[in-house]
């Protein structure tokens, strides 16, 4: 187990540059940001209109054929 260890200290050493890794970890906030803002405004109830709106608009443009497929997509 020792070696193991010791192989996977020694190999497993990242291979970006540290402008790379930043940026990694900048976008990884960024999504976490825009993720956290998303929740208060579901909880706060501020979007119900848009999706309401947005689903009547969506089933005006949708033929007939495909409510079965959607409706057990639904149910399931």
């Amino acid at each position: 187990m020792h070696k193991a260890a010791q192989y996977l200290r020694n190999n497993l050493k990242p291979s970006f540059p540290k402008h790379f890794r930043m940026g990694f970890l900048g976008l990884g906030a960024l999504f976490f940001a825009f993720f956290t803002l998303f929740t208060f405004l579901v909880k706060a109830d501020k979007l119900r209109q848009f999706d309401f709106d947005s689903t009547v608009r969506l089933q005006g443009h949708i033929p007939l054929k495909f409510d079965d497929f959607f409706s057990f997509l639904s149910v399931s």
